[in-house]
């Protein structure tokens, strides 16, 4: 083949059909992101870096509003001040959707928010946006009812993502405060009473965190652990990311190396702290979308152009 053939079929390949980009993070950003500096919120300003950083990058430039899935529940809270308020020392779980707000981005504009039973639909329609961005579970209100959704149509997801769609997804821990009450958020791990529900150690269940990505992650919980001191690899400042962005808050998780993911930072003990990855689906059955079809067409017409004036 000629070698303007060839420089062709490399453009086929280098468009973003043909591969979508993917970060996991061991950072409940949501979480962080959500409130004012406090005793475990930290530096809300960091976590609202990252979770940008993180969400332009999955998109890739894409002007369609991304995915956000979450739960509808009432945040898990474990005690409420004499005033009626919660108190935010004991608030260990928070609504995600806050902290993106609180990132820059608009509901309906930006991104279109989905728990489990809105996900039957939506996980259909992915051609409308331009990522899936799965909150946390611990702080945020991720649930395993999500990710069982998410697992269920685990196969679309990767076709969507090697078609050029993003995926970012935050900590998942499924560590937490153990029993609760959905329809009042009120915690109590030794509550006995009706309506109080019981989610392994927290909001996940059995559901195995990550457990749809198209490439397997391995993840440890690591609760409780402050971050700071964290080694920033050249690829995650290439990516747009910061040391600044790195440190500041508390993180429930690190990853284990996991083979096709390249490590975007290491804490401070030299674990993976946050991944990312090139995903084309190569090894799946992917159809094209239409305008791969137009792309390839013109490439194969340029092909013949070159034989004939040859």
């Amino acid at each position: 083949m000629k070698p303007i053939a060839f420089a062709l079929l490399a453009l086929i390949y280098a468009s973003p059909t043909f591969a979508g980009r993917m970060l996991v993070s061991h950072l409940d950003a949501d979480y962080h992101a959500s409130f004012e500096p406090g005793p475990y919120t930290l530096d809300p300003a960091s976590a609202q870096d990252f979770m940008r950083t993180s969400i332009d990058w999955v998109r890739n430039g894409s002007t369609k509003p991304f995915l956000f899935v979450e739960s509808s529940i009432i945040p898990p809270y474990v005690e409420k001040l004499p005033n009626g308020l919660i108190n935010g020392n004991k608030a260990f779980h928070a609504d995600g959707e806050i902290g993106l707000k609180n990132a820059g981005y608009s509901a309906g504009t930006d991104y279109v928010r989905a728990d489990a039973a809105q996900l039957v639909n939506e996980l259909k329609n992915l051609g409308a946006y331009s990522a899936i961005v799965v909150a946390s579970d611990f702080g945020g209100i991720l649930t395993g009812a999500e990710l069982e959704q998410l697992r269920l149509q685990k196969d679309l997801i990767a076709s969507f993502v090697a078609n050029g769609g993003g995926l970012y997804a935050m900590a998942e821990s499924n560590d937490g405060i153990g029993r609760y009450n959905p329809a009042t958020g009120e915690a109590d791990p030794e509550a006995t009473a009706p309506g109080y529900l019981a989610a392994g150690n927290g909001l996940l269940g059995s559901e195995t965190p990550y457990g749809f990505l198209p490439v397997p992650v391995t993840s440890k919980s690591s609760y409780g652990q402050y971050v700071k001191n964290s080694t920033l690899t050249p690829f995650g400042a290439d990516l747009g990311f910061t040391k600044g962005m790195l440190d500041g808050n508390e993180s429930p998780i690190y990853f284990n190396p996991s083979p096709g993911w390249t490590p975007i930072s290491y804490d401070s003990n030299g674990r993976i702290s946050n991944m990312a990855a090139i995903y084309t689906g190569r090894d799946a059955s992917i159809v094209p979308e239409p305008e791969t079809y137009l792309l390839a067409g013109t490439v194969l017409i340029a092909i013949g152009l070159y034989r004939r004036q040859k």
